[in-house]
């Protein structure tokens, strides 16, 4: 393995792990009612 496919794996795998974890936090997020005003 050569310096540029290192290098292309690792921002694959960064870029995978940043993308999962936006994803699972996106979901984590709690819902508002319509009815509730402050």
């Amino acid at each position: 393995m050569n310096r540029r496919e290192a290098l292309s794996s690792v921002a694959l795998l960064l870029g995978g792990t940043i993308l999962g974890a936006e994803a699972f936090l996106s979901g984590c997020k709690t819902k508002t009612d319509v009815g509730v005003s402050f």
